[in-house]
């Protein structure tokens, strides 16, 4: 699993994203290296839910379902190249900041927040990670453009949450 996918971060500097996939075990996110973490945001695409503590690849049905726990999320992408000075983070997965609410209250309440600790926790200090309390539309992902949808139509910006809060 690791679809990700990058674009920049201000509409009006918006272009289109380039999605990168891990094939090999090549580190496909150095290309972001040289990059100013200012001008990019990595989208993480997979399925998640509320209350799971996993994430699942996108493409389940092409070598069977990957699970990622957040912290094998974040070895994977260390593994990958991630830089330490990236900034922001969307977590592009049904419901990934929605809260369990079996265990509200809790710091660790949802994949996002999840990912967000293990992320801080290994160095990416500067990280701010959105991920969204609604179910997504993927099909409606526009790659000229990087506009997505909820899945009631609606932004999926009045739907979400971000760490730091």
């Amino acid at each position: 699993m690791a679809s990700y996918m990058t674009g920049t971060s201000t509409p009006q500097k918006r272009k289109a994203p380039k999605i990168l996939e891990r094939i090999t075990s090549a580190p496909v996110l150095s290309i972001l290296q040289p990059l100013d973490p200012d001008e990019y945001t990595l989208y993480i695409m997979g399925h998640c839910n509320i209350g799971r503590k996993y994430i699942s690849n996108i493409n389940m049905f092409i070598g069977g379902r990957v699970e990622l726990s957040a912290q094998e999320l974040t070895f994977r992408m260390q593994e990958d190249g991630l830089p330490r000075n990236i900034k922001n983070v969307k977590l592009f997965a049904c419901n990934g900041g929605a809260i369990d609410p079996s265990v509200t209250g809790s710091a660790l309440d949802s994949y996002g927040a999840r990912l967000y600790w293990s992320l801080t926790t290994r160095g990416f200090d500067n990280v701010k990670l959105t991920a969204y309390t609604v179910p997504l539309m993927a099909a409606t992902v526009d790659l000229r453009t990087g506009h997505k949808r909820a899945f009631d139509g609606s932004l999926p910006s009045t739907h979400r949450r971000q760490w730091p809060s």
